[in-house]
């Protein structure tokens, strides 16, 4: 009885907007105004990188230098990762510098930016930018390496597994590349529904939320020809157990590595703010 009553009042909170009109929660507030070097960053060498869109808005971010022809990683961040402060949750803290000065003691350097309307950047907050983003952010490391593809690995972490797969879309070809909780663009909403509000709920509320970006995972997936690394937790409800199959299925006939945690979706995205065992990443 209560989930359904449940289900009846997020009908009719969506029926108040047009069909069609709500976008899942992907993107989200998080970071801060300013982009600070702190004494680690200066440490590294460290400098803000700023990318004018066509737009006109700007894209703010950081570098993380690792010596001269160093590899570099793209990060691309979950959905209110930052690159201005550490953000917590439910008692989690999730700071970037950790993920950049692990890397940059293996030999790796380190890229990333605030999505638009999150932390430094300019603009709103909108899931159907990232897509665009994401290419700016390609471009930006593409000029950092000289052109050379090649030294380029992108990783991306829940929302940013989305930016990935985007860019795989439009034919970037990197060294590798690494997925730490993957989601689906066409389902994370309702999953989300029905991870907090029940099966009913999910299935009635569907038809009114919005597909948030064009962007599809699997085929992404499919289409990759570097070496592939995906990261998924068996209690990961951002994905179905029928879904996280599929994804692990796929990945495994392009030769990827799989590794399964016995995590749920947040404490996921936390372990990827360090190098996971199975990464190339973790050593070199």
């Amino acid at each position: 009885m209560r989930a359904l009553l449940v289900s009846l009042v997020v009908v009719v909170l969506l029926a108040l907007c047009p069909l069609g009109c709500v976008t899942p929660p992907l993107v989200m507030s998080g970071g801060a105004g300013c982009l600070e070097l702190g004494p680690r960053r200066l440490a590294w060498g460290a400098s803000p990188v700023d990318v004018r869109l066509a737009s006109g808005e700007h894209l703010r971010g950081v570098w993380v230098p690792a010596g001269p022809d160093a590899p570099l990683v793209l990060h691309f961040l979950g959905s209110s990762g930052s690159v201005t402060i550490p953000q917590s949750a439910q008692g989690l803290s999730f700071d970037i510098d950790d993920l950049f000065g692990a890397l940059r003691e293996r030999g790796y350097a380190s890229l990333a930016f605030d999505y638009r309307g999150v932390g430094a950047s300019d603009g709103e907050r909108d899931p159907r930018q990232v897509p665009e983003d994401a290419l700016a952010m390609w471009n930006e490391a593409l000029r950092r390496v000289d052109g050379d593809a090649s030294r380029i690995t992108l990783r991306g972490m829940s929302l940013g597994t989305l930016a990935l797969a985007s860019l795989r879309e439009r034919g970037a070809a990197p060294a590798r590349a690494v997925f730490v909780a993957p989601v689906r663009a066409e389902s994370a909403a309702a999953n989300w529904v029905r991870d907090r509000y029940g099966a009913a709920a999910a299935w009635f509320a569907s038809p009114f939320f919005a597909r948030p970006m064009r962007v599809d995972l699997l085929a992404a997936l499919a289409r990759t020809s570097a070496p592939l690394f995906l990261a998924l937790g068996s209690r990961d409800a951002l994905l179905t157990p029928a879904e996280r199959r599929q994804v692990a299925e796929l990945a495994a006939t392009r030769g990827a590595q799989v590794l399964e945690l016995d995590l749920d979706h947040l404490r996921l995205v936390h372990a990827g703010y360090t190098p996971l065992e199975f990464e190339p990443l973790a050593a070199r």
